[in-house]
């Protein structure tokens, strides 16, 4: 039986700047990995499923903006707390951006994609 694929994009291990705002506080946190459909982001407290939040991600010199919803939000065997976004809105020159961060990361060996379930 063939297991069913959560992800179309693959996800690459990353550790880049995110921030993000919820309950009218600006929260700065880390990507701890990242594709085109989504990213796993460090959270100080589960946020709630299907909420939508907008994200300021760094990528290199530069930075993208992204319109998300939390599909989960989970604590760690390390007792952090840790939130899958599927990004919901993404522009065109953010998207073409992304793309170009995803496929050096790629190239030079930076991050091999994780499994995309």
């Amino acid at each position: 039986m063939l297991a069913l694929r959560r992800r179309i994009h693959p996800r690459y291990p990353v550790h880049e700047i995110v921030t993000y705002h919820h309950n009218d506080t600006s929260v700065l946190t880390l990507a701890l990995d990242l594709g085109l459909g989504g990213m796993k982001i460090k959270t100080l407290h589960p946020l709630p499923k299907d909420e939508s939040l907008n994200f300021k991600l760094v990528l290199g010199a530069g930075a993208i903006w992204l319109k998300g919803s939390v599909v989960y939000s989970q604590l760690t065997p390390d007792s952090d707390v840790v939130s899958g976004i599927r990004f919901m809105k993404v522009s065109k020159a953010d998207r073409i951006s992304l793309e170009n961060y995803l496929a050096n990361l790629e190239e030079y060996g930076h991050g091999l994609p994780l499994c995309a379930m």
